[in-house]
């Protein structure tokens, strides 16, 4: 009764979220909150508010003889089983992928971030420029998992995983011109190409050679599509390098913005092996079909 006078104490009791259940010294109330109640007498009466996905809280309160008591309560969600991964990367990472998928909410480039997972095993991907590094790991329900990533000085030639161990050669008068200029030595065996535009998703690739018109300032965008042996491979991670670091990124399928010029193009995907060549993007709406094969 708003305003009203009673001959018996009333409670209004009210929660954020509205409509949890309550009872008051273990006797259930039908009607959720916000509601009023009255009582036989003024007391200390134990209220207790329960919601599915919150947690139950329980409140003690002095029942006016006269008047209104007001209670309120404020519940709090049932704390999240996730578990999480601190990855640290040395020197810092561009990107950071979860099973094939970017990582939510971490700032590229960086040097560690805390990422959550559901528990169970999970792949982890990290990019350093031109290279990638990968790892599987588990996590625990509300614990947190370490990963880390080193990339080497010599990890910038993916192209020759030979070198990327050379101790014993270190003293060879040949070896330190190779892991010094190790950009240089995918260059012969890349296939560079024109990628034109075209009114076709599915459309040749033309392999004439960089005109100055393919340098204009216009944008290129560029869908790349995925195929293997078995047909369209869709969802594969998509990702262009220039001079070493991190141009753009995405997803096959979808149109990726890019500045005319030459990248290296990555497109990968769990169960396939990284497809990897030198392309020479000319500007406007383009696409691009490549082929993976199965690992």
């Amino acid at each position: 009764p708003d305003g009203a006078s009673t001959e018996k104490p009333v409670l209004f009791i009210t929660s954020d979220p509205p409509g949890a259940s309550v009872s008051i010294d273990g006797e259930k109330i039908e009607q959720p909150t916000p509601v009023r109640v009255s009582v036989d007498q003024a007391q200390e009466a134990v209220i207790e508010f329960s919601l599915p996905g919150y947690l139950t809280k329980r409140t003690t309160a002095t029942v006016k003889q006269d008047g209104e008591t007001q209670i309120s309560a404020t519940l709090q969600p049932v704390p999240d089983l996730l578990g999480g991964f601190e990855v640290r990367c040395a020197p810092a990472c561009d990107d950071l992928l979860i099973d094939g998928a970017p990582a939510e909410g971490v700032k590229r480039p960086f040097r560690t971030a805390r990422v959550n997972a559901s528990a169970g095993q999970h792949t982890l991907e990290a990019v350093n420029g031109v290279n990638t590094r990968s790892r599987t790991a588990s996590v625990e329900e509300n614990k947190l998992t370490t990963v880390e990533f080193v990339f080497g000085e010599q990890s910038a030639a993916p192209a020759m995983p030979a070198i990327a161990q050379p101790a014993p050669q270190a003293s060879s008068p040949g070896a330190p011109r190779q892991s010094r200029t190790p950009a240089a030595q995918p260059a012969p065996k890349a296939r560079v190409e024109v990628v034109t535009p075209s009114a076709s998703a599915s459309g040749p690739v033309s392999k004439t050679g960089p005109t100055a018109r393919n340098t204009a300032d216009s944008p290129a965008f560029v869908t790349v599509e995925a195929t293997s042996a078995q047909g369209a491979v869709p969802g594969c991670r998509v990702m262009f390098f220039q001079g070493g670091r991190l141009a753009a990124t995405g997803s096959s399928g979808s149109p990726i913005k890019l500045e005319p010029g030459s990248y290296q193009l990555k497109v990968s995907r769990d169960g396939f092996a990284p497809y990897e060549t030198q392309k020479y993007i000319a500007s406007g709406s383009q696409s691009l079909t490549v082929f993976i094969s199965g690992k």
